[in-house]
């Protein structure tokens, strides 16, 4: 929802009330492409009544990022068994990785602060949360497949 079609959809509602009723109004409205959303705020703020906050989606937004995190793990994971690739290489790979979450951790949580970032840094917080969440799953059944396994 951003705040142009807002006024436009405002604008209308002003002009055109007059001589249809809002029903109709509303309809032509999302004839013409509006959002539904925009134009029931629109709809709300012209009778007069507070309109809701507006809902934030955010799942695209985790889903994205806890997809960037699976390709960059991925990579660093096909890299690092690679057969002659040395400790050190391997040491940087994963240290970079844990810089990526550090920094997708303090920056989603300094992006909260903000109104208009505020959907991203909750994708980035919880894309964190659970991507961190998911690679300790796998790591853990990582680990109890390697004990059960180990005497074979």
């Amino acid at each position: 929802m951003n705040d142009q079609a807002l006024e436009k959809v405002l604008a209308y509602l002003n002009e055109q009330s007059g001589r249809y009723s809002l029903e109709a109004l509303r309809g032509q409205l999302l004839q013409s492409g509006y959002d539904p959303a925009t134009v029931d705020q629109a709809i709300q703020i012209h009778q007069g009544r507070s309109p809701a906050p507006p809902r934030t989606r955010i799942g695209r937004k985790i889903l994205l990022v806890m997809a960037v995190n699976a390709v960059l793990a991925a990579i660093a994971i096909g890299i690092g068994s690679l057969p002659k690739i040395s400790q050190e290489v391997v040491t940087v790979l994963a240290s970079g990785l844990f810089l990526i979450g550090c920094a997708e951790f303090l920056v989603g949580l300094l992006m909260c602060f903000f109104e208009k970032v505020r959907a991203w840094g909750l994708g980035l917080l919880l894309g964190f949360l659970l991507s961190g969440g998911l690679a300790l799953l796998i790591f853990t059944g990582w680990c109890l497949f390697a004990l059960a396994n180990e005497g074979h």
